[in-house]
Protein backbone atom coordinates (compact mmCIF):
# COMPACT_ATOMS: atom_id res chain seq x y z
CA UNK A 1 0.00 0.00 0.00
CA UNK A 2 2.50 2.48 0.94
CA UNK A 3 4.62 1.66 -2.58
CA UNK A 4 1.29 2.49 -4.24
CA UNK A 5 0.65 5.66 -2.44
CA UNK A 6 4.48 6.47 -3.60
CA UNK A 7 3.74 5.85 -7.02
CA UNK A 8 0.73 7.81 -7.05
CA UNK A 9 2.17 10.78 -5.19
CA UNK A 10 5.23 10.58 -7.50
CA UNK A 11 3.86 10.78 -10.77
CA UNK A 12 0.36 12.73 -10.06
CA UNK A 13 -2.52 12.74 -12.36
CA UNK A 14 -2.13 8.43 -12.72
CA UNK A 15 0.88 8.66 -14.73
CA UNK A 16 3.11 5.02 -14.27
CA UNK A 17 6.81 5.00 -15.07
CA UNK A 18 7.30 1.94 -16.62
CA UNK A 19 10.85 0.33 -17.03
CA UNK A 20 11.83 0.08 -21.08
CA UNK A 21 11.23 -2.86 -22.83
CA UNK A 22 14.56 -4.43 -23.65
CA UNK A 23 15.62 -6.68 -26.73
CA UNK A 24 17.18 -9.83 -25.96
CA UNK A 25 19.23 -11.01 -29.14
CA UNK A 26 19.25 -13.98 -30.23
CA UNK A 27 23.11 -16.04 -28.85
CA UNK A 28 24.18 -18.27 -30.97
CA UNK A 29 26.51 -21.24 -28.93
CA UNK A 30 29.44 -21.93 -29.03
CA UNK A 31 32.11 -24.37 -27.53
CA UNK A 32 34.23 -23.94 -24.37
CA UNK A 33 37.76 -23.97 -25.52
CA UNK A 34 38.07 -26.76 -22.93
CA UNK A 35 36.10 -28.36 -24.74
CA UNK A 36 37.88 -27.98 -28.14
CA UNK A 37 40.98 -28.82 -26.99
CA UNK A 38 39.81 -31.71 -24.83
CA UNK A 39 38.46 -32.81 -28.67
CA UNK A 40 41.50 -31.74 -30.23
CA UNK A 41 43.92 -33.66 -27.96
CA UNK A 42 40.88 -36.67 -28.02
CA UNK A 43 41.17 -37.27 -31.58
CA UNK A 44 45.43 -37.08 -31.06
CA UNK A 45 45.61 -39.81 -29.12
CA UNK A 46 42.93 -41.80 -30.91
CA UNK A 47 44.23 -41.28 -34.26
CA UNK A 48 47.06 -44.10 -34.41
CA UNK A 49 44.75 -46.41 -32.26
CA UNK A 50 42.22 -46.07 -35.23
CA UNK A 51 44.77 -46.70 -38.02
CA UNK A 52 45.88 -49.59 -36.46
CA UNK A 53 42.78 -50.59 -36.38
CA UNK A 54 41.31 -50.29 -40.15
CA UNK A 55 44.85 -51.42 -41.27
CA UNK A 56 43.85 -54.62 -39.14
CA UNK A 57 40.18 -54.44 -40.82
CA UNK A 58 41.82 -53.62 -44.31
CA UNK A 59 44.67 -56.47 -45.25
CA UNK A 60 41.99 -59.41 -45.10
CA UNK A 61 40.89 -57.46 -48.18
CA UNK A 62 43.35 -55.56 -49.71
CA UNK A 63 47.48 -55.55 -50.11
CA UNK A 64 49.80 -53.73 -47.40
CA UNK A 65 50.76 -51.24 -49.89
CA UNK A 66 47.08 -50.31 -50.52
CA UNK A 67 46.11 -50.56 -47.15
CA UNK A 68 48.82 -47.98 -46.20
CA UNK A 69 47.63 -45.77 -48.89
CA UNK A 70 44.04 -45.72 -47.53
CA UNK A 71 45.21 -45.57 -43.91
CA UNK A 72 47.45 -42.64 -44.49
CA UNK A 73 45.25 -40.73 -47.15
CA UNK A 74 42.76 -41.48 -44.03
CA UNK A 75 45.29 -39.62 -41.41
CA UNK A 76 45.51 -36.84 -44.15
CA UNK A 77 42.35 -36.23 -44.33
CA UNK A 78 41.02 -36.13 -40.72
CA UNK A 79 44.16 -34.43 -39.45
CA UNK A 80 42.97 -31.56 -42.71
CA UNK A 81 39.93 -31.20 -40.96
CA UNK A 82 40.98 -31.30 -37.65
CA UNK A 83 43.32 -27.92 -38.76
CA UNK A 84 40.55 -26.69 -40.41
CA UNK A 85 38.30 -26.39 -37.00
CA UNK A 86 41.14 -25.51 -35.22
CA UNK A 87 41.62 -23.01 -37.44
CA UNK A 88 37.56 -21.80 -37.84
CA UNK A 89 37.17 -21.87 -34.30
CA UNK A 90 40.66 -20.82 -32.41
CA UNK A 91 42.94 -18.90 -35.23
CA UNK A 92 40.19 -16.56 -37.62
CA UNK A 93 38.55 -15.33 -34.34
CA UNK A 94 41.53 -14.66 -32.43
CA UNK A 95 43.10 -12.63 -35.62
CA UNK A 96 39.22 -10.76 -36.31
CA UNK A 97 39.69 -10.04 -32.42
CA UNK A 98 43.34 -8.29 -33.29
CA UNK A 99 42.23 -6.53 -36.10
CA UNK A 100 38.93 -5.69 -34.42
CA UNK A 101 41.32 -4.13 -31.25
CA UNK A 102 43.63 -2.34 -33.86
CA UNK A 103 40.35 -0.53 -34.96
CA UNK A 104 39.03 0.13 -31.53
CA UNK A 105 42.89 1.74 -30.62
CA UNK A 106 42.91 3.91 -34.38
CA UNK A 107 39.30 5.22 -34.28
CA UNK A 108 37.92 5.21 -30.43
CA UNK A 109 34.95 7.48 -31.63
CA UNK A 110 33.92 4.81 -34.43
CA UNK A 111 30.85 3.00 -33.94
CA UNK A 112 31.82 -0.38 -33.50
CA UNK A 113 30.07 -3.59 -33.57
CA UNK A 114 30.25 -7.49 -32.39
CA UNK A 115 31.72 -9.01 -34.60
CA UNK A 116 30.21 -12.08 -36.63
CA UNK A 117 31.55 -14.76 -35.82
CA UNK A 118 33.02 -16.33 -32.30
CA UNK A 119 34.79 -19.85 -32.09
CA UNK A 120 34.33 -20.08 -28.93
CA UNK A 121 31.89 -19.25 -25.71
CA UNK A 122 35.22 -17.69 -23.82
CA UNK A 123 36.67 -15.56 -27.04
CA UNK A 124 32.27 -14.37 -27.63
CA UNK A 125 33.06 -13.36 -23.75
CA UNK A 126 36.37 -11.68 -25.07
CA UNK A 127 34.92 -9.95 -28.33
CA UNK A 128 32.31 -8.51 -25.96
CA UNK A 129 34.65 -7.10 -23.25
CA UNK A 130 36.47 -5.66 -26.55
CA UNK A 131 33.30 -3.92 -27.64
CA UNK A 132 32.68 -2.61 -24.45
CA UNK A 133 36.05 -1.23 -23.68
CA UNK A 134 35.65 0.70 -27.45
CA UNK A 135 32.53 2.18 -26.02
CA UNK A 136 33.81 3.13 -22.67
CA UNK A 137 36.89 4.70 -24.47
CA UNK A 138 34.38 6.81 -26.68
CA UNK A 139 32.17 7.89 -23.86
CA UNK A 140 35.44 8.97 -21.77
CA UNK A 141 36.74 10.81 -24.65
CA UNK A 142 33.46 12.60 -25.43
CA UNK A 143 32.90 13.35 -21.53
CA UNK A 144 36.36 14.60 -21.24
CA UNK A 145 36.23 16.68 -24.77
CA UNK A 146 32.58 18.42 -23.19
CA UNK A 147 34.37 18.51 -19.59
CA UNK A 148 37.21 20.41 -20.92
CA UNK A 149 34.94 22.70 -22.79
CA UNK A 150 32.84 23.64 -19.77
CA UNK A 151 35.90 23.97 -17.84
CA UNK A 152 37.43 26.69 -20.06
CA UNK A 153 34.04 28.63 -20.15
CA UNK A 154 33.09 28.50 -16.81
CA UNK A 155 37.09 29.89 -15.65
CA UNK A 156 36.78 32.34 -18.64
CA UNK A 157 34.03 34.44 -17.10
CA UNK A 158 35.37 35.22 -13.32
CA UNK A 159 38.45 35.28 -15.31
CA UNK A 160 37.73 37.69 -17.34
CA UNK A 161 36.22 40.13 -14.23
CA UNK A 162 39.03 39.90 -12.70
CA UNK A 163 40.95 41.47 -15.28
CA UNK A 164 38.64 44.04 -16.33
CA UNK A 165 38.20 44.89 -12.58
CA UNK A 166 41.71 45.24 -11.83
CA UNK A 167 42.27 47.14 -15.24
CA UNK A 168 39.71 49.72 -13.87
CA UNK A 169 41.17 49.58 -10.38
CA UNK A 170 44.29 51.40 -12.08
CA UNK A 171 42.09 54.40 -12.77
CA UNK A 172 43.30 57.13 -10.55
CA UNK A 173 40.36 59.37 -10.90
CA UNK A 174 37.99 56.06 -9.88
CA UNK A 175 35.42 56.97 -7.18
CA UNK A 176 36.00 55.59 -4.01
CA UNK A 177 32.04 53.52 -4.34
CA UNK A 178 33.20 52.05 -7.67
CA UNK A 179 36.62 50.92 -6.10
CA UNK A 180 35.08 49.08 -3.40
CA UNK A 181 32.31 47.29 -5.63
CA UNK A 182 35.26 46.31 -7.95
CA UNK A 183 36.76 44.89 -5.27
CA UNK A 184 33.93 42.86 -4.05
CA UNK A 185 33.86 41.77 -7.78
CA UNK A 186 37.09 40.77 -7.65
CA UNK A 187 36.47 38.67 -4.44
CA UNK A 188 33.30 37.25 -5.34
CA UNK A 189 34.84 35.87 -8.70
CA UNK A 190 38.04 34.81 -7.17
CA UNK A 191 35.83 33.05 -4.84
CA UNK A 192 33.76 31.03 -7.20
CA UNK A 193 37.11 30.12 -9.13
CA UNK A 194 38.34 28.61 -5.72
CA UNK A 195 34.67 26.14 -5.61
CA UNK A 196 34.78 26.08 -9.05
CA UNK A 197 38.40 23.95 -8.70
CA UNK A 198 37.28 22.88 -5.66
CA UNK A 199 34.25 20.92 -7.89
CA UNK A 200 36.27 19.76 -10.17
CA UNK A 201 38.77 18.31 -7.95
CA UNK A 202 35.68 16.55 -6.13
CA UNK A 203 34.56 15.50 -9.92
CA UNK A 204 38.45 13.65 -10.51
CA UNK A 205 38.05 11.99 -7.17
CA UNK A 206 34.61 10.43 -7.94
CA UNK A 207 35.56 9.19 -11.26
CA UNK A 208 37.78 6.98 -9.30
CA UNK A 209 35.38 5.52 -6.95
CA UNK A 210 34.78 2.05 -7.32
CA UNK A 211 31.33 0.84 -5.76
CA UNK A 212 30.81 -2.07 -3.76
CA UNK A 213 28.29 -4.60 -5.33
CA UNK A 214 27.09 -5.61 -2.49
CA UNK A 215 23.22 -4.01 -2.10
CA UNK A 216 22.46 -1.70 0.64
CA UNK A 217 19.50 -1.20 2.44
CA UNK A 218 19.26 2.86 1.74
CA UNK A 219 16.95 3.06 5.21
CA UNK A 220 19.80 2.49 7.19
CA UNK A 221 21.93 5.24 5.55
CA UNK A 222 22.84 7.96 8.30
CA UNK A 223 22.03 10.98 6.22
CA UNK A 224 22.37 15.16 7.13
CA UNK A 225 19.10 16.12 8.58
CA UNK A 226 18.57 18.59 5.37
CA UNK A 227 14.71 17.84 4.77
CA UNK A 228 12.23 15.23 6.02
CA UNK A 229 13.05 11.58 4.29
CA UNK A 230 10.35 9.28 4.44
CA UNK A 231 11.14 5.45 2.93
CA UNK A 232 8.30 3.24 0.83
CA UNK A 233 9.19 -0.47 0.91
CA UNK A 234 12.69 -1.15 1.40
CA UNK A 235 14.82 -0.08 -1.62
CA UNK A 236 18.19 -0.77 -2.17
CA UNK A 237 21.12 -0.14 -4.41
CA UNK A 238 24.56 -2.38 -5.43
CA UNK A 239 26.74 0.75 -3.86
CA UNK A 240 29.10 0.82 -0.76
CA UNK A 241 27.76 2.81 2.02
CA UNK A 242 30.24 5.87 1.42
CA UNK A 243 28.82 6.11 -1.56
CA UNK A 244 25.46 5.97 -1.33
CA UNK A 245 25.78 8.45 1.54
CA UNK A 246 27.31 11.14 -1.22
CA UNK A 247 24.70 10.43 -3.72
CA UNK A 248 21.72 10.60 -1.95
CA UNK A 249 23.15 13.62 0.02
CA UNK A 250 23.00 15.71 -2.98
CA UNK A 251 19.60 14.86 -4.35
CA UNK A 252 18.84 15.80 -0.64
CA UNK A 253 20.78 19.24 -0.84
CA UNK A 254 19.29 20.01 -4.57
CA UNK A 255 15.95 19.40 -2.78
CA UNK A 256 16.21 21.67 -0.21
CA UNK A 257 18.05 24.29 -2.34
CA UNK A 258 14.41 24.27 -4.35
CA UNK A 259 11.83 24.43 -1.75
CA UNK A 260 11.38 20.83 -1.35
CA UNK A 261 9.77 19.94 2.06
CA UNK A 262 10.01 16.32 2.08
CA UNK A 263 11.97 13.72 -0.23
CA UNK A 264 10.24 10.05 -0.84
CA UNK A 265 12.87 7.00 -1.64
CA UNK A 266 10.46 4.57 -3.38
CA UNK A 267 11.54 0.99 -3.84
CA UNK A 268 10.46 -0.33 -7.69
CA UNK A 269 10.47 -3.44 -9.18
CA UNK A 270 13.67 -2.48 -11.20
CA UNK A 271 15.49 0.22 -8.89
CA UNK A 272 14.77 2.97 -7.08
CA UNK A 273 12.64 6.00 -7.06
CA UNK A 274 13.88 9.68 -5.24
CA UNK A 275 10.70 12.37 -5.05
CA UNK A 276 10.10 15.49 -4.22
CA UNK A 277 7.54 18.14 -3.82
CA UNK A 278 9.74 21.07 -4.52
CA UNK A 279 9.45 23.44 -7.47
CA UNK A 280 10.88 21.12 -10.18
CA UNK A 281 12.78 22.29 -12.59
CA UNK A 282 12.14 24.31 -15.90
CA UNK A 283 11.44 22.30 -19.39
CA UNK A 284 13.89 24.39 -20.90
CA UNK A 285 16.46 23.15 -18.35
CA UNK A 286 15.68 19.29 -17.81
CA UNK A 287 17.90 18.17 -20.36
CA UNK A 288 20.81 20.26 -18.74
CA UNK A 289 20.47 19.28 -15.18
CA UNK A 290 23.38 16.88 -15.37
CA UNK A 291 25.85 18.71 -16.99
CA UNK A 292 28.73 19.69 -15.96
CA UNK A 293 28.58 23.32 -14.06
CA UNK A 294 25.03 23.49 -15.15
CA UNK A 295 23.44 25.71 -12.34
CA UNK A 296 20.19 28.04 -11.89
CA UNK A 297 21.89 29.31 -8.78
CA UNK A 298 25.29 31.06 -10.09
CA UNK A 299 24.73 34.26 -8.54
CA UNK A 300 24.53 32.64 -5.13
CA UNK A 301 27.87 30.24 -5.59
CA UNK A 302 26.78 27.39 -7.22
CA UNK A 303 29.20 25.32 -9.50
CA UNK A 304 26.65 23.33 -10.88
CA UNK A 305 28.64 19.54 -10.02
CA UNK A 306 26.20 17.90 -7.41
CA UNK A 307 23.90 16.28 -10.29
CA UNK A 308 27.17 15.37 -12.33
CA UNK A 309 29.00 13.64 -9.19
CA UNK A 310 25.97 11.93 -8.67
CA UNK A 311 26.09 10.73 -12.13
CA UNK A 312 29.43 9.62 -12.16
CA UNK A 313 29.13 8.26 -8.91
CA UNK A 314 26.21 6.03 -9.93
CA UNK A 315 27.68 5.06 -13.30
CA UNK A 316 30.74 3.61 -12.30
CA UNK A 317 28.59 1.47 -9.87
CA UNK A 318 26.60 0.40 -13.44
CA UNK A 319 23.37 2.50 -12.82
CA UNK A 320 21.57 5.00 -14.57
CA UNK A 321 19.69 8.35 -13.41
CA UNK A 322 16.94 9.68 -14.99
CA UNK A 323 14.61 12.57 -14.71
CA UNK A 324 11.19 12.58 -14.50
CA UNK A 325 8.26 15.69 -14.17
CA UNK A 326 5.61 15.67 -12.04
CA UNK A 327 3.06 17.60 -11.47
CA UNK A 328 5.29 19.65 -8.65
CA UNK A 329 8.56 18.70 -7.93
CA UNK A 330 10.88 15.96 -9.55
CA UNK A 331 11.45 12.32 -9.61
CA UNK A 332 14.60 10.22 -10.54
CA UNK A 333 14.98 7.23 -11.04
CA UNK A 334 18.19 4.75 -10.35
CA UNK A 335 18.01 1.42 -12.36
CA UNK A 336 20.96 -0.81 -13.77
Amino acid sequence: MALKHCMVWAFGWGRVLAAPEKSVAAVKWRPSLAIVLGGTLGFVLLLPLAGIVLGMFLERYLDVQASYTIIFGSVVFVTGVLGFLLWRLIMRPVQALVEHSQDVLRNPNADHVPLPHYGTSELRGLGQAVLDMSHSLAARTRNLQAYTDHVTHELKSPLTSIVGATELLNISELPEDQKRQLLQDIAFSADRMSKLLDAMRSYREMIGVDSDPTSIDLTALELPKLITVRFFGRPTLPLSPEVATIVFTHFLRNAAEHGATRVDVCEIEDGVLIADDGTGISTANQSSVFDPFFTTKRATGGTGMGLTIVKTLLENGGLTVDLWQKNGGCVFAIRP
